[in-house]
C-alpha cells in the first residue's frame, strides 16, 4: 500500500499548520476521512462487496488454472473487496493435509498451480481479501465416506446419514452431519484448520459455513415420533454425553420429556464451544487473522432450530465478521431480515449475504440490493455465488461498474483493515 503525507502529522502553531495542509492539497493527497475537515467534503468508507466462488458445482474453478483465472477476472470485474474460495467440503481439501482428503490439492498441484495460493496472490495484488470457505459440520456422500469412516458414528448425528439410521426425521441439507459434542469432531476440525492457516501465512481468514445442527424434515411417508425436540434420534454417544453432563439417567434410552429444553441449550453451548475451540487454534498458528461465518439470517430462529447462537458468538469476539445469508427475493423481507440482524451484530462487522442467482441476471437489481444493504447499515455484501452469476455474460463487469458509479464499490479499491 503506497503511504503519503497525513496533515494531521504537522504539529505545529495554526499558520504551519495551514501550510501543511495546502502542500499536501497542491501534491495531490486526499485527506482521510478522519481528519478535521468540512463536514460536506467527508465520504463514507467504500462498501465491501464480496463474492462466494465454489470449490466443485457446475464449474470446479480450483480444479483449473484457465477456470480459475476466469473466476479471478470476474472477481475483479466486480471490484470484489472479499473473496470467499471454498477449500474444504465433504471431507475434501483444497490445500495440503493429513487430516482430510487432500486429493483435489494434490490433483492441482501435480498439474503445477497451487488453488489458494495462487488466488491469495493475486487478489492481494490489487489490495483484497481472501477468506478460506470451509464447509464445517455437513458431510456429503459418497464424497465424504473417508472422513465418516474415520470418525465412526459416535461423531455423526443419528438420522443424518451415519451408518446408524432409523429415524422418521432428515436433514434439511441432505447429507452426513457431524455432532458438535463429539470430541473426535473437534479434534480432527481443529487439525484441519490448523493445517490449513499453517500452509498459507498471507491467508486474510477463514469463513464457516454449515457452523449449525441441520433443521430436521420428516421423511416422506414416515410416520412416529422423535425422540428429541430437534427431531432427529439423539446418537448413543450424544445422549450419553449429555446425560452426563445434566447429571440424569435415561429412560429405556430416550431423553424424558422434561429434560429437552435442557437438551436443546446443551447443544447450543456445545456448538459454541466448538466454534470458539477453533478460533483458539487458528488464532494459535496464526494471530491476527480473521474469523467469519455464514449465518441464518433470523437470529432467535437460527438459536432454537439450528443451534446457532450467532449473536453470542459476535458479542463474545468469537467472530469478527458474520456474513447472514439474506436471500429474501422481496425488498421489505430482505430489509427486516436485515434490520433484525444488525440489531444483534454487537461490534462485529457485518456484510449481508445476497442470492444474486434468484435475480435472474439482472445487474441493476443486484446492485440495488447492495445499496439496500450499505445504505441499511451492513459494511457491504457478499454474493452467492460465482458459479450462479456466470451464465450471464459480461454480469461481474456491468454490476462493477454500476457500484463504482454509486460509490459503492471500485474496481481499484484497496480492501485495508478489518
Amino acid at each position: 500500500m503506497v503511504t503519503s503525507t497525513d496533515p494531521r502529522s504537522c504539529f505545529s502553531p495554526p499558520r504551519i499548520a495551514l501550510l501543511c495542509l495546502i502542500t499536501a492539497i497542491a501534491a495531490g493527497v486526499t485527506r482521510p476521512s478522519g481528519a478535521a475537515a468540512a463536514p460536506e467534503r467527508a465520504k463514507p468508507p467504500a462498501a465491501r462487496v464480496g463474492l462466494w466462488i465454489e470449490c466443485e458445482g457446475k464449474r470446479r474453478s480450483l480444479d483449473d488454472r484457465k477456470r480459475l483465472a476466469a473466476a479471478l477476472d470476474h472477481a475483479e470485474a466486480l471490484g470484489a473487496t472479499d473473496l470467499f474460495v471454498q477449500v474444504y467440503r465433504n471431507g475434501r481439501a483444497w490445500f495440503q493435509t493429513k487430516a482430510a482428503d487432500d486429493a483435489p490439492w494434490r490433483g492441482a498441484t501435480s498439474a503445477g498451480f497451487d488453488p489458494l495460493a495462487t488466488v491469495i496472490e493475486r487478489a492481494h495484488r490489487r489490495g483484497a481479501r481472501v477468506h478460506a470457505w470451509v464447509n464445517l459440520l455437513r458431510v456429503g456422500q459418497p464424497a465424504g465416506a473417508l472422513l465418516l469412516r474415520a470418525l465412526g458414528d459416535g461423531a455423526i448425528l443419528s438420522g443424518t446419514g451415519g451408518t446408524a439410521r432409523g429415524s422418521a426425521w432428515g436433514p434439511d441439507t441432505p447429507g452426513a452431519w457431524l455432532d458438535p459434542s463429539s470430541p473426535e469432531t473437534g479434534a480432527r476440525l481443529a487439525a484441519i484448520l490448523g493445517d490449513l492457516v499453517r500452509a498459507y501465512p498471507a491467508l486474510d481468514g477463514v469463513h464457516l459455513d454449515y457452523a449449525r445442527y441441520p433443521i430436521p424434515l420428516r421423511r416422506s411417508g414416515a410416520g412416529g415420533g422423535s425422540n428429541t425436540p430437534g427431531g432427529f434420534a439423539a446418537s448413543a454417544a450424544e445422549m450419553s454425553r449429555f446425560l452426563a453432563f445434566a447429571g440424569r439417567s435415561a429412560s429405556h434410552g430416550k431423553l424424558p420429556l422434561d429434560d429437552r429444553a435442557a437438551f436443546n441449550r446443551w447443544r447450543r453451548d456445545r456448538l459454541t464451544e466448538l466454534v470458539r475451540g477453533l478460533r483458539r487454534v487458528i488464532e494459535s498458528a496464526r494471530p491476527g487473522i480473521l474469523l467469519s461465518a455464514a449465518v441464518m439470517p433470523e437470529p432467535d430462529e437460527a438459536a432454537r432450530r439450528a443451534g446457532q447462537d450467532w449473536p453470542r458468538w459476535a458479542e463474545e469476539g468469537i467472530l469478527d465478521l458474520v456474513v447472514p445469508m439474506n436471500y429474501a427475493t422481496g425488498v421489505v423481507a430482505f430489509e427486516r431480515a436485515e434490520r433484525e440482524c444488525l440489531a444483534r451484530r454487537g461490534k462485529t462487522a457485518m456484510l449481508m449475504g445476497i442470492g444474486a442467482w434468484r435475480m435472474g441476471g439482472n445487474a441493476g437489481a443486484i446492485a440495488a440490493r447492495m445499496r439496500l444493504a450499505n445504505d441499511l447499515g451492513a459494511d457491504g455484501a457478499v454474493l452467492f455465488s460465482h458459479d450462479n452469476l456466470t451464465s450471464h455474460p459480461d454480469l461481474f463487469r456491468r454490476i462493477g461498474r454500476l457500484l463504482e458509479a454509486e460509490g459503492l464499490g471500485r474496481r481499484s479499491q484497496q480492501a485495508g483493515g478489518r
